[in-house]
């Protein structure tokens, strides 16, 4: 028996009505992903998650998690207690670009980041590698503050930046100022990879005992000099 093909006028109703049930179904996964049931889900999955010893507390998620959210406060904790707090976090990033193993996010500020000691490492365990391209746009913190002996004395600093990588190259730029008068200032500018491993500017001066000079073991009381 001969069978006959379908005609044009089927095939364009079939594409017609894959892509309207493809619409409605992503339609439907936005709008729940703004419902707090949602939300739900994805704080008791994030705070499952241990990382080399480091557990995760969230309060406050808001918005939508395909796009723009927020964070009233983020806890980062080892075996002796938290050690990391982060204060009104706005997220914004692009779930679709995920799906080609870009993690794209577009912005992420926090009001105020606190280190309040040195974290307790587990060894690591290896696991998957990541995305193959990462993107951030723009990363804003209002402070950064490092408690006394994290780095030497009680610190207090600006940070803005942004970061490119898609192996093996990449490129980031970052704007480290202190909020006093006094205190480590870094503003660099590098990209690595192609037929130069490593271009760019950087600037960085180190005041006695701060950041910068702990890092690089300099004499209690000595600056760093300017690079």
């Amino acid at each position: 028996m001969a069978r006959t093909w379908p005609s044009a006028r089927f095939w364009r109703r079939v594409a017609i009505a894959t892509v309207t049930l493809i619409v409605a179904m992503m339609t439907i996964l936005r709008l729940f992903a703004m419902t707090p049931m949602a939300r739900d889900m994805v704080e008791s999955r994030l705070e499952a998650i241990t990382v080399r010893g480091q557990t995760f507390e969230l309060e406050g998620l808001k918005g939508d998690l395909l796009g723009r959210l927020s964070v009233d406060r983020l806890n980062v904790r080892d075996a002796d207690g938290i050690w990391l707090t982060a204060d009104d976090i706005a997220l914004n990033w692009s779930p679709l670009a995920y799906l080609s193993q870009h993690l794209k996010i577009k912005d992420i500020s926090a009001k105020e980041l606190i280190f309040l000691r040195r974290p307790l490492l587990s060894p690591s365990s290896g696991g998957g590698t990541g995305p193959e391209r990462i993107t951030l746009e723009a990363l804003e913190i209002a402070t950064v503050s490092l408690e006394d002996g994290v780095a030497g004395p009680a610190q207090s600093y600006a940070l803005t930046a942004r970061l490119e990588t898609q192996r093996p190259t990449g490129g980031f730029e970052i704007h480290l100022l202190p909020r006093t008068q006094d205190g480590d200032r870094i503003q660099a500018s590098l990209d690595w990879g192609g037929d130069i491993p490593l271009r760019g500017r950087m600037e960085i001066s180190g005041a006695p005992n701060g950041l910068i000079a702990t890092l690089v073991q300099s004499r209690a009381g000595e600056p760093v000099p300017p690079l």
